[in-house]
């Protein structure tokens, strides 16, 4: 894989806009060009997307009309669904956390863990943990 740097402006570009559509290869791009009237080779697409190759001002031309922008201007990612992911990872480690009860963990990591226990507990049905229900 080519770094930022090795890609350049127009490769990170053709990346960035194939990125923020959802497209997850530059074979699904060059399949969108393709639908849209721009035919493209699936290497050349490839190639322009590394930086190994840099389309021709009239490629470049429809490219900007397809996406929208140009070289620099790039559509921002979505990052909600990153967001999410790193919700429920952060959620399973509680739990995981939660089931250890603090083993194997250092005193500082106890700590938390307990406070994690005593946060969930919180949350959910006091009858479910009648040893926390102060009511009783």
């Amino acid at each position: 894989m080519r770094t930022p740097a090795q890609r350049g402006p127009i490769g990170n570009w053709l990346r960035d806009e194939r990125l923020a559509r959802g497209w997850t290869s530059a074979g699904a791009a060059r399949a969108n060009l393709e639908r849209a009237g721009i035919r493209v080779a699936p290497s050349v697409y490839a190639e322009w997307e590394s930086g190994t190759r840099i389309p021709s001002e009239a490629q470049l031309a429809k490219l900007q009309e397809f996406y929208g922008s140009e070289p620099g201007q790039s559509t921002p990612v979505d990052q909600s669904a990153i967001v999410a992911a790193i919700d429920r990872q952060t959620a399973m480690l509680e739990r995981v956390l939660i089931a250890l009860g603090g083993r194997g963990l250092d005193p500082e990591n106890q700590a938390a863990a307990r406070e994690l226990e005593l946060e969930a507990r919180s949350r959910s049905d006091p009858a479910l943990h009648p040893e926390t229900d102060t009511a009783r």
